[in-house]
């Protein structure tokens, strides 16, 4: 098989803000005042970002069969959602929302996994991991495993591949596939056949960057001090962010890891993060296909009522999804001893 390659893939020009963004920020900034303005703690941002998900999930893609699920783990159980686009038994993706590791919900991501969903053309799971800061580190990584799990003893009755599970998510919910994926490599779990990751955070120790110097200020979502928040209350005391499983771009070693898809938003603080991430996993004998998405902000792929280029990036990812799907099924299916050349 031949070694997997670095595909970087740039979009030249200067960035500036999309026009049907422009829109969507402005019309989320509309649906806040209509809620009552800014929810001041945290219980009450969650609640809000739930109710205002019913507007940009609406007009999102019919699947076939959508069934909430539960997930038991070693204390209690972990509530999902199975969007299945067929009757065919498929391979399984499982999504994880963003939120800094504080908020976000099944809710939240609806229309992002109802396109993937439809684009990948196989089972998407959205799964309800643990929020900080009832539950800090680790508990987010160990439902993305347990879930992991799950799926494999379950492929059967759940009618998906249990060989071929790919995880994927927006901000925390990539950090978090990444870290999986690290975690699964480390101790010699069944690997992720792939990762699909929208604006992923991989490292929480430097905020010189030139993308947080230029962002950080919020000018559009995001700011550079909404991170700090979100990481105190993901990080429990004694536990040094820099640790490879929080902060994975630190990681010694990003070899032997599945290939990865990168959906970079340009006007985002996380950007050159994910730049250096992808850039180092590409050197370290990875494959790493990037997509800079020019004038799009963070956050973009929960936007697709109003940014036809999120869904062409959650097309662009799905067709990623599927290229690996084919490849670690042909392989499989093949002869012992034999291999594709792809």
């Amino acid at each position: 098989m031949r070694k997997l390659q670095f595909d970087f893939v740039p979009a030249p020009g200067a960035p500036s803000l999309d026009a049907d963004m422009a829109n969507a920020i402005a019309k989320q900034e509309d649906l806040v005042r209509l809620d009552g303005g800014p929810a001041k703690t945290l219980q009450g941002i969650r609640e809000q970002q739930a109710r205002l998900s019913e507007f940009w999930n609406e007009g999102a893609p019919d699947i076939e069969a959508v069934n909430d699920v539960t997930i038991p783990i070693s204390d209690g159980a972990l509530s999902g959602r199975l969007y299945q686009p067929s009757r065919e038994r498929t391979p399984i993706l499982i999504y994880l929302h963003g939120g800094g590791w504080n908020r976000g919900s099944i809710a939240s991501a609806d229309c992002t996994c109802r396109h993937l969903a439809k684009e990948c053309r196989f089972a998407v799971l959205s799964l309800g991991y643990r929020l900080a800061p009832e539950n800090r580190f680790p508990a987010a990584i160990l439902d993305v495993l347990s879930a992991m799990d799950w799926c494999r003893r379950n492929a059967e009755d759940l009618n998906v591949d249990g060989q071929c599970i790919f995880l994927g998510g927006g901000s925390a919910g990539a950090n978090l596939s990444v870290v999986a994926a690290i975690k699964c490599r480390d101790e010699g779990l069944p690997s992720p056949s792939g990762l699909v990751l929208f604006y992923g955070g991989y490292q929480n120790v430097n905020f010189n960057t030139s993308s947080h110097l230029t962002f950080g200020d919020g000018r559009y979502g995001n700011p550079t001090i909404r991170k700090l928040g979100y990481i105190v209350n993901y990080v429990p005391s004694g536990v040094q962010v820099s640790n490879p499983y929080i902060s994975p771009l630190l990681a010694p070693n990003l070899s032997n890891l599945p290939p990865m898809w990168f959906g970079i938003a340009e006007l985002d603080i996380l950007r050159d993060d994910q730049l250096a991430f992808a850039e180092r996993l590409g050197k370290e004998g990875g494959r790493a296909v990037v997509r800079r998405y020019y004038g799009l902000t963070h956050g973009f792929a929960a936007r697709t009522r109003m940014v036809p280029r999120a869904v062409t990036a959650i097309c662009e990812a799905a067709a990623f999804v599927r290229e690996i799907a084919v490849r670690d099924t042909s392989i499989r299916l093949q002869p012992k001893g034999v291999e594709n050349e792809k």
